[in-house]
Order: C-alpha cells, then structure tokens, then sequence
C-alpha cells in the first residue's frame, strides 16, 4: 500500500494536472485533495468489513490506472460543453477517491495488532518504508520507461490481494483485471490524449499522437494535426507552425539580425524545444550554443521538428550542453553577444526563476561589450493599463539593463524585450529590421522611457518576489 501511493501521488500530480492545464497552483490542488483521500480512508476502514475490500481491491485494479485517461475524457468533454468551470472538483474528486483505497488498510492492521502504540509505530513504519521504496522505484523506473511504473503498481495490486484474502476467485479476479488493463491502456490512452486535445484546444483539429514519453521533468508529445506538428510539454503547447513560429522570430531572429549588424553574434540560447529558435539564428550567427535540462526535449526537437527547422544545416556551428540554466551561466567562462531565453512561461517556480532580476543579472555577466540578452514577458504591452506578470518582469530588467526595447508583435500574444548595457542599435533600426524580414508583420516599438512608465508602480520579479507564478496562475483558472 505504501509503494503504491507515492505511485500514485506521481501518476495524479503527472496527470491530473495536465488535463486540468498544468500549473503550479493546479498541482498543488491535485496534491491536497491527494491527501484528502488519506483521511477519508482511515474513516471507511473502520465501516468496511473484509467482503467489501475484496470487491473493492478488483475494481481498484481494473479502474485506478485507466481512471487518468477517464479524466482526459472528462476534462475534454467539459471544456467542449462549457462545463470548464466544473473540472476542477470532478478531477479533485476522483484523486480523493483513488487514494483513500488505500489508507483502509493502515487503521485494520493496527488493529491486528491490538491497537497499542507498538503496534502503530511498526504497521506505520512498514507504511513508511515502502513509501520511501515507491519513490525509489519510481526514480529507477520512470527514467527507464513510465510503462513500467504501470505494471509496478499493477503487481502491488495483485500482491495486496493475495495478502487480504485466500480466495481464489478474488485473486484471479485481481489478476484477471491487472491483465485487461495492460492490453487495453495504451489504446486507451492514446484516444484519451487525442479527446482531450481535440475538445480542449479550438485550433488543434482531429490531432494524432505520434509521440508521448514521460521525462524526469514533464510529460512530452508531438501532435500532428491539419498537416503540421505541434510540441507540447505537460499539456502545454509549446511549439507550432502559425503564432510559434513567429513567436520565435521575435524572440531570436530579430534580435540575431540586430546583433549582426556588427559582426555574425556568438549565441546561448537557454532552452531547446523543437529548435525553432536555433533556426532562426542560425542564418547570422557565428556560433550558437544551446543549454537544454532536458536531454529527452532536445531529442524529441531534433527527430520531429530537425528537418522542419533544418538543423542539418547548422551543425558545424552549433553544439548543446545539458545543464541547468542558472548552473551554466554562474560557471562558463564563455561570453555571448546575444543570450536568448527560451523557455516555458513561469507556470511553475522552476521556470518562475528564469524571468527573475537575479537570472538577468548572471546572464549580463555573461554578455560581451555590446552583448544583448532577448526575453518574452509572457503578455502583451498594454501602456494605458499595464500587466501584473509583464510589467514585473520589465521592472527586473530596468533594474538589471541600462537600455532597454520592447517589441509588441500583432501575431504573437507577447511583449519581446531586448536588453542591454548599450543596445547596437536605435528603435528605427528594429522597425527596418522587422519590415524587411517581414513585410506583412504588424507591430509596436517600446524604449525604455516607456518601459519605465509602463513598469513603474510594479515590483521588479526576483527570487523574493515570485507573483508572476501566482498571478499566471490564478489567470490560468477557469473561473472569473
């Protein structure tokens, strides 16, 4: 029981909080709720008899891996039927259901031992242990294949019938039901996914999955749908061909050709998703380095979106070190003319602290002469009435930079800020810039005057002052 509630701990909080929109704040009510289910248990095991557990442990087997799929259908089918509002306690309920199974029997073995404090401290120990075995397994495990946590909790299951009864009947029924939902789970779970997608998001159109894996850090699919492909990473889309594309020409290729009016730039950029940001630049520059924590993501970019990008082609000049961010930038002794962050919006304090006034202090320690470092603020510019994530973030960098330029682009929902001690350029070179590359792009140019107003009344994003995690959370819930 012990091994397999930190098993499911990790399957609803992998889960659960993808089909919910995964972020820190969603994650953190999967995990309450979690825990909620402990104590309703404890209180059914004293009005459970033995013949409603053995029942109960059968249907446990055949429904608790396939209700996370069940969830995706749920959660898609309300979000199509305006019924978003109701996902959150529907989702909640199922994890105080699926884990209140097993505290049942923690308060029945106390009681087979008389009920004396001896007999608390060692059935409670036995609980412990093999909690902390769970989370070992799943360490092991998990980074060799999730599908093997599957049938690890699935024997745990069975091991647990052979313990609470002696029929026959029930075992085999256990191992009857542990077998149906191995042959059946990855159909299941891939038409899950596929619903969920299709109902949840109302620009990605009868979607296939052709990859889905578990990471030590998040959930990651490639998507094809309506003869393109889309990266998601827990949930979250993080790459496509339409308003990601010119995501990253914002981000990366515009600032690559600014730097390169000087000379071809020396480039890191931090992330490497579907390596969009490596293709845009590649064309000027004169070495890219990429700094990626998750080696499973820049293989994934590299197979499904290498050619699209055509990585091929910049292979002499770009190399990638896995390392964390904030780790890699305290002990290179490289400086870069242009450092580009790349990575998930702060949905979680992880990412959080990458939009931070301490990160953009490390990468300026970094940057050459008339180095620049380019950043999305996540929202759009909004002067007359300013945002609380984006202009947090801007106050960092007004704190950090002494110039400052913010590119509002009409095809992407972000602000893209471009920073520096001196930028290499003035506001009329980046609207040549961005009308020469793209003719038909529609944007607004910002300087740090404005910046400043914009970013005034806010307090700067910081490893003390994380807000910005908080407020894209709270706008992130389907609630007004």
């Amino acid at each position: 029981a012990g091994i397999n509630l930190i098993l499911l701990q990790l399957f609803m909080i992998r889960e659960f909080a993808i089909t919910l929109f995964s972020t820190e704040l969603v994650v953190l009510v999967v995990t309450v709720t979690y825990f909620m289910g402990y104590s309703i248990g404890y209180v059914l095991s004293e009005r459970i008899g033995p013949r409603a557990i053995q029942p109960w442990l059968v249907v446990a087997t055949l429904t608790h891996v396939p209700m996370i799929s069940l969830a995706r259908y749920l959660s898609g089918w309300m979000s199509a039927n305006d019924w978003e509002k109701a996902s959150i306690p529907v989702i909640a309920g199922l994890a105080v259901l699926l884990s209140s199974f097993y505290t049942v029997f923690l308060p029945r073995a106390i009681s087979a031992e008389g009920s004396t404090e001896r007999g608390l401290a060692a059935c409670y120990s036995i609980e412990l242990a093999g909690s902390v075995t769970g989370l070992v397994l799943a360490m092991i495990l998990g980074g060799w294949h999730a599908a093997s946590l599957v049938v690890l909790y699935l024997v745990g299951l069975i091991a647990i019938s052979w313990c609470v009864s002696e029929s026959r009947s029930v075992r085999g029924a256990t191992l009857g039901a542990a077998a149906l939902v191995l042959i059946f789970l990855p159909s299941i779970d891939r038409s899950s996914s596929e619903y969920f997608y299709d109902r949840r998001f109302s620009w990605i159109d009868s979607p296939k999955i052709v990859y889905s894996a578990h990471s030590p850090y998040q959930k990651i699919e490639v998507l094809e749908h309506g003869g393109s492909r889309s990266l998601h990473l827990n949930g979250l889309e993080y790459f496509n061909s339409t308003d990601l594309e010119s995501f990253n020409f914002y981000l990366s290729e515009v600032p690559a050709a600014l730097a390169a009016r000087q000379r071809p730039p020396r480039v890191l950029i931090v992330g490497s998703g579907s390596m969009s940001s490596l293709h845009h630049v590649a064309p000027y520059a004169e070495r890219i380095t990429t700094v990626e924590i998750d080696p499973m993501v820049a293989e994934v970019g590299l197979e499904f979106f290498g050619e699209y990008n055509r990585v091929e082609n910049v292979q002499e000049k770009w190399s990638i070190v896995y390392d964390d961010a904030k780790h890699f930038l305290s002990t290179t002794d490289q400086e870069f003319d242009l450092i580009i962050i790349d990575v998930p919006a702060p949905w979680y304090v992880q990412t959080g602290l990458l939009f931070t006034r301490e990160m953009y202090e490390l990468a300026k320690g970094k940057l050459s002469d008339h180095g620049m470092l380019s950043v999305y603020l996540t929202e759009s510019i909004r002067m007359k009435r300013p945002r609380n994530v984006s202009s947090q973030i801007v106050a960092a960098l007004v704190e950090v930079f002494d110039d400052l330029c913010v590119v509002n682009g009409k095809e992407s929902p972000y602000g893209f800020a471009m920073a520096a001690k001196t930028l290499p350029f003035e506001k009329r070179d980046v609207k040549s810039t961005i009308r020469k590359l793209e003719p038909e792009y529609r944007f607004r140019v910002y300087d740090r005057a404005e910046m400043e107003r914009y970013s005034k009344d806010a307090t700067p994003a910081s490893y003390d002052n994380l807000n910005i995690v908080w407020d894209l959370n709270v706008w992130a819930l389907p609630y007004d």
